[in-house]
Protein backbone atom coordinates (compact mmCIF):
# COMPACT_ATOMS: atom_id res chain seq x y z
CA UNK A 1 0.00 0.00 0.00
CA UNK A 2 1.37 3.26 -0.86
CA UNK A 3 2.03 5.95 1.31
CA UNK A 4 0.03 9.36 1.28
CA UNK A 5 1.72 12.76 1.11
CA UNK A 6 1.29 14.67 3.75
CA UNK A 7 -0.07 18.10 2.67
CA UNK A 8 1.90 19.84 5.83
CA UNK A 9 5.38 18.61 4.34
CA UNK A 10 4.59 19.55 0.31
CA UNK A 11 3.89 22.82 1.57
CA UNK A 12 7.01 22.86 3.81
CA UNK A 13 8.76 21.61 0.86
CA UNK A 14 7.52 24.47 -1.57
CA UNK A 15 8.66 27.13 0.62
CA UNK A 16 12.18 25.80 0.97
CA UNK A 17 12.51 25.27 -2.89
CA UNK A 18 14.87 28.34 -4.00
CA UNK A 19 12.87 30.94 -6.21
CA UNK A 20 14.03 31.63 -10.37
CA UNK A 21 16.47 33.87 -11.18
CA UNK A 22 16.76 36.45 -13.83
CA UNK A 23 18.69 33.87 -15.54
CA UNK A 24 16.50 30.93 -15.20
CA UNK A 25 13.42 32.92 -16.24
CA UNK A 26 13.42 33.63 -19.60
CA UNK A 27 14.05 29.84 -20.37
CA UNK A 28 11.35 28.99 -18.43
CA UNK A 29 8.78 31.42 -20.75
CA UNK A 30 10.05 30.06 -23.52
CA UNK A 31 9.39 26.19 -22.66
CA UNK A 32 6.04 27.34 -21.51
CA UNK A 33 4.93 29.20 -24.69
CA UNK A 34 6.39 26.12 -26.51
CA UNK A 35 4.19 23.54 -24.57
CA UNK A 36 0.96 25.79 -25.41
CA UNK A 37 1.93 25.95 -29.12
CA UNK A 38 2.46 21.93 -29.18
CA UNK A 39 -1.19 21.31 -27.24
CA UNK A 40 -2.88 23.54 -29.40
CA UNK A 41 -1.61 21.55 -32.74
CA UNK A 42 -2.10 18.67 -30.82
CA UNK A 43 -5.96 19.67 -30.30
CA UNK A 44 -6.26 20.27 -34.38
CA UNK A 45 -5.04 16.88 -35.16
CA UNK A 46 -8.04 16.25 -32.24
CA UNK A 47 -10.09 17.99 -34.37
CA UNK A 48 -9.42 16.77 -38.03
CA UNK A 49 -9.65 13.61 -36.91
CA UNK A 50 -12.82 13.58 -35.19
CA UNK A 51 -14.41 15.27 -38.29
CA UNK A 52 -12.93 11.88 -40.58
CA UNK A 53 -14.32 9.84 -38.12
CA UNK A 54 -17.29 11.66 -38.39
CA UNK A 55 -17.52 11.62 -42.06
CA UNK A 56 -16.47 7.30 -42.00
CA UNK A 57 -19.86 6.63 -39.14
CA UNK A 58 -21.96 8.87 -41.38
CA UNK A 59 -20.88 6.70 -44.51
CA UNK A 60 -21.06 3.14 -42.53
CA UNK A 61 -24.86 4.37 -41.26
CA UNK A 62 -26.03 5.36 -45.03
CA UNK A 63 -24.25 1.80 -46.44
CA UNK A 64 -26.17 0.01 -43.86
CA UNK A 65 -29.01 1.77 -44.52
CA UNK A 66 -28.76 0.43 -48.15
CA UNK A 67 -28.35 -2.92 -46.85
CA UNK A 68 -30.88 -3.23 -44.58
CA UNK A 69 -33.43 -0.73 -45.02
CA UNK A 70 -35.78 0.46 -42.20
CA UNK A 71 -39.56 -1.53 -42.60
CA UNK A 72 -41.67 1.43 -41.38
CA UNK A 73 -44.53 -1.12 -41.32
CA UNK A 74 -43.18 -2.60 -38.17
CA UNK A 75 -42.26 -1.44 -34.72
CA UNK A 76 -39.25 -0.75 -33.67
CA UNK A 77 -36.92 -3.25 -31.03
CA UNK A 78 -35.56 -1.35 -28.18
CA UNK A 79 -32.14 -0.72 -28.23
CA UNK A 80 -29.93 -3.13 -26.99
CA UNK A 81 -28.34 -2.44 -23.09
CA UNK A 82 -24.45 -1.56 -23.93
CA UNK A 83 -23.63 -5.14 -22.21
CA UNK A 84 -25.54 -6.77 -24.44
CA UNK A 85 -24.01 -8.17 -27.98
CA UNK A 86 -26.42 -6.03 -31.16
CA UNK A 87 -29.00 -8.36 -32.74
CA UNK A 88 -27.95 -9.55 -36.20
CA UNK A 89 -30.40 -7.94 -38.55
CA UNK A 90 -32.52 -10.44 -40.93
CA UNK A 91 -30.92 -11.75 -44.36
CA UNK A 92 -31.85 -10.68 -47.43
CA UNK A 93 -34.81 -13.07 -48.34
CA UNK A 94 -35.39 -14.53 -45.04
CA UNK A 95 -38.69 -16.56 -44.60
CA UNK A 96 -41.32 -15.01 -43.17
CA UNK A 97 -42.60 -17.62 -39.98
CA UNK A 98 -45.44 -16.94 -37.60
CA UNK A 99 -47.88 -19.22 -35.68
CA UNK A 100 -47.24 -22.55 -35.24
CA UNK A 101 -44.51 -22.62 -37.27
CA UNK A 102 -42.77 -19.54 -35.36
CA UNK A 103 -43.23 -21.52 -32.41
CA UNK A 104 -41.85 -24.98 -33.87
CA UNK A 105 -38.82 -23.12 -35.12
CA UNK A 106 -38.05 -21.60 -31.41
CA UNK A 107 -38.93 -25.01 -29.74
CA UNK A 108 -36.34 -26.74 -32.20
CA UNK A 109 -33.74 -23.70 -31.14
CA UNK A 110 -34.19 -24.04 -27.68
CA UNK A 111 -33.62 -27.49 -27.71
CA UNK A 112 -30.40 -27.18 -29.66
CA UNK A 113 -29.07 -24.20 -27.59
CA UNK A 114 -30.30 -24.34 -24.52
CA UNK A 115 -32.35 -21.78 -23.02
CA UNK A 116 -32.22 -18.32 -23.82
CA UNK A 117 -33.28 -14.76 -23.45
CA UNK A 118 -36.72 -13.26 -25.80
CA UNK A 119 -33.44 -11.34 -27.48
CA UNK A 120 -30.89 -14.02 -28.22
CA UNK A 121 -34.19 -16.10 -29.37
CA UNK A 122 -34.81 -13.30 -31.66
CA UNK A 123 -31.24 -13.23 -33.10
CA UNK A 124 -30.45 -16.80 -33.57
CA UNK A 125 -34.02 -16.99 -35.68
CA UNK A 126 -31.94 -14.24 -38.28
CA UNK A 127 -29.23 -16.42 -37.77
CA UNK A 128 -31.10 -19.25 -39.25
CA UNK A 129 -33.07 -17.81 -41.95
CA UNK A 130 -36.07 -16.21 -40.62
CA UNK A 131 -38.10 -13.81 -39.70
CA UNK A 132 -40.83 -12.86 -37.58
CA UNK A 133 -43.93 -12.05 -39.73
CA UNK A 134 -46.12 -9.21 -38.49
CA UNK A 135 -45.70 -5.83 -37.60
CA UNK A 136 -45.18 -6.45 -33.87
CA UNK A 137 -42.36 -8.94 -34.57
CA UNK A 138 -41.42 -8.74 -30.57
CA UNK A 139 -44.44 -8.63 -29.29
CA UNK A 140 -45.78 -12.14 -31.49
CA UNK A 141 -42.76 -13.78 -30.63
CA UNK A 142 -42.64 -13.04 -26.74
CA UNK A 143 -46.84 -14.33 -27.05
CA UNK A 144 -45.19 -17.64 -28.98
CA UNK A 145 -43.18 -18.59 -25.76
CA UNK A 146 -46.04 -17.59 -23.59
CA UNK A 147 -48.39 -19.83 -25.64
CA UNK A 148 -45.94 -22.52 -25.19
CA UNK A 149 -45.08 -22.13 -21.60
CA UNK A 150 -49.17 -22.49 -20.93
CA UNK A 151 -49.28 -25.55 -23.36
CA UNK A 152 -46.51 -27.12 -21.43
CA UNK A 153 -44.02 -27.58 -24.02
CA UNK A 154 -41.64 -24.76 -22.84
CA UNK A 155 -41.05 -23.76 -19.41
CA UNK A 156 -40.26 -19.78 -18.16
CA UNK A 157 -36.88 -19.34 -15.99
CA UNK A 158 -36.84 -15.74 -15.56
CA UNK A 159 -38.01 -12.46 -17.06
CA UNK A 160 -37.75 -12.80 -20.88
CA UNK A 161 -35.86 -16.20 -20.24
CA UNK A 162 -37.44 -19.66 -21.49
CA UNK A 163 -35.89 -23.25 -22.12
CA UNK A 164 -37.68 -25.88 -23.92
CA UNK A 165 -39.29 -29.08 -22.29
CA UNK A 166 -37.89 -32.16 -23.07
CA UNK A 167 -39.79 -34.05 -26.70
CA UNK A 168 -42.46 -36.23 -25.64
CA UNK A 169 -42.30 -39.50 -26.66
CA UNK A 170 -43.71 -41.07 -30.22
CA UNK A 171 -47.43 -41.52 -30.24
CA UNK A 172 -48.02 -45.25 -30.56
CA UNK A 173 -48.50 -46.71 -34.26
CA UNK A 174 -46.23 -44.07 -35.80
CA UNK A 175 -42.87 -44.83 -36.47
CA UNK A 176 -40.55 -41.88 -37.06
CA UNK A 177 -36.93 -42.97 -39.61
CA UNK A 178 -34.71 -44.36 -37.74
CA UNK A 179 -31.35 -41.57 -36.95
CA UNK A 180 -28.17 -42.20 -37.38
CA UNK A 181 -27.32 -41.29 -33.56
CA UNK A 182 -30.36 -40.15 -32.10
CA UNK A 183 -28.44 -39.48 -28.46
CA UNK A 184 -26.42 -37.26 -30.41
CA UNK A 185 -28.40 -35.95 -33.54
CA UNK A 186 -29.89 -32.52 -32.97
CA UNK A 187 -33.56 -31.89 -32.76
CA UNK A 188 -35.13 -30.40 -36.33
CA UNK A 189 -36.36 -26.68 -36.01
CA UNK A 190 -37.13 -25.92 -39.73
CA UNK A 191 -40.84 -26.00 -40.73
CA UNK A 192 -39.96 -27.93 -44.07
CA UNK A 193 -37.73 -30.60 -42.30
CA UNK A 194 -40.12 -30.92 -38.93
CA UNK A 195 -43.55 -31.50 -41.19
CA UNK A 196 -41.93 -33.98 -43.69
CA UNK A 197 -43.55 -36.64 -44.69
CA UNK A 198 -40.62 -39.26 -44.86
CA UNK A 199 -40.14 -38.61 -41.03
CA UNK A 200 -43.46 -40.42 -40.43
CA UNK A 201 -43.24 -43.13 -42.71
CA UNK A 202 -42.26 -46.49 -42.24
CA UNK A 203 -38.60 -45.82 -43.35
CA UNK A 204 -39.11 -45.03 -47.12
CA UNK A 205 -41.47 -43.11 -49.17
CA UNK A 206 -45.16 -44.52 -49.07
CA UNK A 207 -46.22 -46.17 -52.66
CA UNK A 208 -48.74 -43.61 -54.17
CA UNK A 209 -51.88 -45.76 -54.88
CA UNK A 210 -52.01 -46.85 -59.05
CA UNK A 211 -54.41 -45.55 -61.12
CA UNK A 212 -57.54 -48.41 -61.58
CA UNK A 213 -57.81 -49.69 -64.63
CA UNK A 214 -60.13 -48.58 -67.62
CA UNK A 215 -60.55 -52.50 -68.50
CA UNK A 216 -61.97 -52.68 -64.69
CA UNK A 217 -64.64 -50.91 -64.86
CA UNK A 218 -68.11 -52.30 -66.13
CA UNK A 219 -69.11 -51.65 -69.82
CA UNK A 220 -65.72 -50.44 -69.91
CA UNK A 221 -64.35 -52.77 -73.31
CA UNK A 222 -66.92 -51.23 -75.03
CA UNK A 223 -66.14 -48.42 -77.39
CA UNK A 224 -68.97 -45.59 -77.86
CA UNK A 225 -69.57 -45.70 -81.48
CA UNK A 226 -68.50 -42.60 -83.54
CA UNK A 227 -71.57 -40.61 -84.53
CA UNK A 228 -70.15 -39.54 -87.46
CA UNK A 229 -68.14 -42.74 -88.96
CA UNK A 230 -70.40 -45.03 -91.05
CA UNK A 231 -67.91 -48.18 -90.28
CA UNK A 232 -68.97 -47.82 -85.82
CA UNK A 233 -72.41 -47.92 -86.40
CA UNK A 234 -75.21 -50.88 -86.78
CA UNK A 235 -76.14 -52.20 -89.98
CA UNK A 236 -79.70 -51.50 -88.64
CA UNK A 237 -78.82 -47.78 -88.48
CA UNK A 238 -76.95 -47.44 -91.67
CA UNK A 239 -80.55 -48.87 -92.98
CA UNK A 240 -82.37 -46.76 -91.60
CA UNK A 241 -79.91 -43.60 -92.56
CA UNK A 242 -79.74 -44.60 -95.82
CA UNK A 243 -83.65 -44.75 -96.30
CA UNK A 244 -83.99 -41.48 -94.76
CA UNK A 245 -81.51 -40.24 -97.24
CA UNK A 246 -83.45 -41.68 -100.40
CA UNK A 247 -87.07 -40.79 -98.66
CA UNK A 248 -85.74 -37.18 -98.50
CA UNK A 249 -84.31 -37.39 -102.00
CA UNK A 250 -87.76 -38.60 -103.05
CA UNK A 251 -89.74 -36.09 -101.64
CA UNK A 252 -87.13 -33.57 -103.25
CA UNK A 253 -88.32 -34.98 -106.63
CA UNK A 254 -91.78 -34.71 -105.99
CA UNK A 255 -92.18 -31.52 -105.13
CA UNK A 256 -90.02 -30.63 -108.16
CA UNK A 257 -92.68 -32.45 -110.27
CA UNK A 258 -95.49 -30.88 -108.78
CA UNK A 259 -93.96 -27.31 -109.39
CA UNK A 260 -93.29 -28.37 -112.67
CA UNK A 261 -97.25 -29.32 -113.36
CA UNK A 262 -98.05 -26.26 -111.62
CA UNK A 263 -95.70 -24.31 -114.34
CA UNK A 264 -97.29 -26.32 -117.12
CA UNK A 265 -101.08 -25.78 -115.98
CA UNK A 266 -100.13 -21.97 -115.72
CA UNK A 267 -98.91 -21.88 -118.89
CA UNK A 268 -101.66 -23.16 -120.36
CA UNK A 269 -104.12 -20.90 -118.63
CA UNK A 270 -101.58 -18.09 -120.41
CA UNK A 271 -102.20 -19.41 -123.81
CA UNK A 272 -105.78 -20.00 -123.65
CA UNK A 273 -106.14 -16.10 -122.88
CA UNK A 274 -105.20 -13.77 -125.60
CA UNK A 275 -104.75 -11.02 -123.31
CA UNK A 276 -102.19 -12.27 -121.50
CA UNK A 277 -98.31 -11.13 -122.62
CA UNK A 278 -97.64 -14.53 -122.36
CA UNK A 279 -99.74 -15.06 -125.52
CA UNK A 280 -98.00 -12.88 -127.63
CA UNK A 281 -94.37 -14.06 -126.88
CA UNK A 282 -94.63 -17.63 -126.44
CA UNK A 283 -90.83 -17.85 -126.45
CA UNK A 284 -90.33 -14.81 -124.24
CA UNK A 285 -92.74 -16.22 -121.68
CA UNK A 286 -91.43 -19.75 -121.22
CA UNK A 287 -88.26 -18.07 -120.03
CA UNK A 288 -89.97 -15.40 -117.98
CA UNK A 289 -92.01 -18.33 -116.04
CA UNK A 290 -88.81 -20.78 -115.81
CA UNK A 291 -86.58 -17.55 -114.09
CA UNK A 292 -89.67 -16.86 -111.71
CA UNK A 293 -89.75 -20.96 -111.22
CA UNK A 294 -86.19 -20.82 -110.55
CA UNK A 295 -85.86 -17.85 -108.45
CA UNK A 296 -89.08 -19.30 -106.05
CA UNK A 297 -88.97 -23.04 -106.28
CA UNK A 298 -85.50 -23.42 -106.02
CA UNK A 299 -84.50 -22.16 -102.49
CA UNK A 300 -88.23 -24.03 -101.14
CA UNK A 301 -87.34 -27.23 -102.53
CA UNK A 302 -83.84 -26.94 -101.09
CA UNK A 303 -85.54 -26.22 -97.73
CA UNK A 304 -87.97 -29.25 -97.59
CA UNK A 305 -85.08 -31.07 -98.63
CA UNK A 306 -83.02 -30.03 -95.79
CA UNK A 307 -85.69 -30.74 -93.03
CA UNK A 308 -86.22 -34.21 -94.44
CA UNK A 309 -82.59 -34.62 -93.98
CA UNK A 310 -82.39 -33.23 -90.63
CA UNK A 311 -85.42 -35.36 -89.17
CA UNK A 312 -83.64 -38.52 -90.79
CA UNK A 313 -80.57 -37.59 -88.86
CA UNK A 314 -82.28 -37.70 -85.40
CA UNK A 315 -84.47 -40.26 -86.48
CA UNK A 316 -80.73 -42.12 -87.08
CA UNK A 317 -79.38 -40.69 -83.54
CA UNK A 318 -82.36 -42.30 -81.67
CA UNK A 319 -82.25 -45.17 -83.11
CA UNK A 320 -78.31 -45.24 -82.39
CA UNK A 321 -78.90 -44.02 -78.90
CA UNK A 322 -82.22 -46.57 -78.22
CA UNK A 323 -79.14 -49.78 -80.07
CA UNK A 324 -76.60 -48.58 -77.16
CA UNK A 325 -79.41 -49.15 -74.17
CA UNK A 326 -80.36 -52.24 -75.22
CA UNK A 327 -83.77 -51.44 -76.56
CA UNK A 328 -83.10 -52.32 -80.01
CA UNK A 329 -83.15 -49.97 -83.11
CA UNK A 330 -86.76 -48.41 -84.03
CA UNK A 331 -85.86 -47.44 -87.14
CA UNK A 332 -88.23 -45.32 -89.56
CA UNK A 333 -92.05 -44.73 -88.68
CA UNK A 334 -91.55 -43.82 -84.96
CA UNK A 335 -93.44 -40.51 -83.50
CA UNK A 336 -91.07 -36.89 -84.39
CA UNK A 337 -89.25 -35.89 -80.87
CA UNK A 338 -90.81 -32.14 -80.00
CA UNK A 339 -88.63 -29.35 -81.76
CA UNK A 340 -88.43 -31.36 -85.06
CA UNK A 341 -88.88 -29.19 -88.32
Amino acid sequence: MSEQPDPFFQRWASRQRPPLTRYRRPAARVEHAASHDALATIDAELETLCARRRAVLDRLGAVRAELWPDDQRCHRRRRARVDEVPMPPAPPGAEAVGGVDLRATCLGILRRQGPCGLRELHGLLHRHGYRIDGPRAVQALADAMAYEVRQGRAHRLARGVYGAVAAAPEPIGVHPLPWEDPDEDRPHLDPVVLDDPERWSSGAWPDPPEPPDPSDRPGSQIRPPDRYDPSTLDEDIRRARARAAALADDLADDLADDLADDLAAERRRANDDPASPEAANPDTADDARWDRFVDESVPTVRIWAERRRIQARRAAERARRRAEEGGGAHLWGEDPEPGDP
